[in-house]
């Protein structure tokens, strides 16, 4: 049984370059102790103006590859449209796959209001101040506007697209039967916790969960009956475990600001 390694949130930005080094040597031994054969980070992993950097120290100590999607914090001090390019990026690449059973996709995937409206939330994200586009909207329209809603349903309804796409080219060429999807923003309200556990409330769960990506996962297994879909996320920092349908479960994975492998977790790949 082979096995990856999955990783989120780790806000490698709060830490200089030695505790990152640290983080990325304690993942290689684990990565030597368990035989992984990949590591998986599903978002958050930095800052914009950090995240190549940081990305670049973790390649020259983990001996395996590194996949990851971005979350929200990837983008902050910068924009969603600026050029990126980076060896690993899900988003970027169609399928990998694993082993003859199993295939890996992945995009960012983004909150968008619709599990929950947040014009009855009473929540302003840093991430309103911090990315470019985002803020924007805020300045010329406010919050709680069509405009913003627009706008974060489109980039949900692109990456769920982009899922959608990377199933159809495994189902396609290749025998797999498993596919991992990664993704940032938990895809289920039931999969959106709050610290103690509760699902998020009004205020939280518009952007706290994905419900254009959840529809289109729910699609895939519908469509897809000899396939078996496992999601991993991030986002909310609260580990949850949700069977979605039949054949299509997920998992969030625990997280804590400055303790980046408190949230690791060991897969089994068939």
């Amino acid at each position: 049984m082979k096995k990856l390694l999955h990783l989120t949130d780790t806000h490698l930005n709060f830490l200089s370059d030695n505790p990152v080094r640290v983080f990325a040597e304690d993942v290689q031994a684990r990565v030597r102790l368990e035989e992984a054969i990949c590591v998986i980070i599903t978002g958050d992993l930095s800052s914009a103006e950090w995240l190549k950097r940081n990305l670049a120290i973790l390649r020259a100590h983990i001996k395996v590859p590194v996949y990851f999607v971005r979350g929200n914090h990837d983008f902050y001090h910068g924009a969603i449209s600026d050029s990126f390019s980076e060896t690993g990026y899900l988003q970027d690449i169609p399928y990998v796959k694993l082993s003859e059973e199993t295939a890996l996709c992945g995009a960012d995937g983004w909150y968008d209001s619709l599990y929950s409206d947040m014009n009855d939330s009473e929540v302003f994200l840093s991430d309103f101040r911090y990315i470019a586009e985002l803020n924007d909207i805020v300045t010329k329209h406010g919050l709680k506007t069509v405009q913003m809603k627009t706008y974060l349903q489109s980039l949900a309804r692109k990456h769920a697209a982009k899922i959608k796409e990377s199933v159809a080219l495994i189902v396609k060429e290749t025998e797999c039967k498993h596919i991992l999807v990664a993704t940032h923003v938990p895809p289920f309200a039931e999969s959106s916790r709050a610290p103690d556990g509760s699902q998020s409330d009004k205020d939280f769960l518009p952007y706290f969960s994905s419900k254009i990506m959840g529809k289109a996962l729910r699609e895939l297994a519908s469509e897809h009956t000899g396939h078996r879909f496992t999601v991993y996320c991030g986002h909310t920092h609260t580990e949850h475990y949700f069977h979605a349908a039949d054949r299509l479960e997920c998992y969030v994975g625990y997280a804590k600001y400055g303790t980046p492998m408190g949230s690791m977790r060991v897969v089994d790949v068939a």
